[in-house]
């Protein structure tokens, strides 16, 4: 069994998505779960919009302290449409990676299915979604 820390390991809610919370389940062989929004063609680590980037993780740099443990999953919470143009340039990283990108909205998973393997995408069912969507697209339940 893997352990995936959600939004990192941290104690108080202004240190979630914060690279020394994901940086500790790194350490720890724990994998992560972190949120992903855009700022003016840049991702960054980020579960609500973002107003000031100032403060936030650009994804780039997540993955690249990620390069040591390319066994640790990293889980990416979709949280806006639009972030494959964004998410292009890091292919490289990506590909190295153990990368799985999930709840995005349906129309956005058949665009990431076109874009990204099947072993990088997750589909789910809930209360909401009795059958999972597209599941022959994705690896990841």
């Amino acid at each position: 069994m893997k352990i995936v820390g959600h939004r990192g390991i941290w104690s108080h809610p202004r240190e979630q998505n914060s690279l020394n919370a994901l940086l500790s389940c790194q350490k720890h062989d724990f994998g992560i779960e972190t949120d992903l929004r855009s700022f003016k063609g840049k991702v960054f680590l980020s579960h609500d919009p973002i107003v000031d980037p100032s403060e936030l993780v650009p994804l780039d740099q997540l993955l690249n302290h990620w390069l040591d443990t390319p066994h640790l999953p990293i889980f990416l919470n979709i949280k806006e449409d639009g972030l494959i143009p964004c998410l292009k340039p890091l292919e490289p990283l990506l590909d190295q990676l153990k990368v799985i990108f999930f709840d995005m909205s349906f129309p956005q998973l058949l665009k990431y299915s076109e874009t990204f393997p099947k072993k990088m995408l997750a589909t789910r069912f809930s209360e909401y979604e009795k059958e999972p969507l597209a599941l022959s697209l994705c690896s990841w339940l």
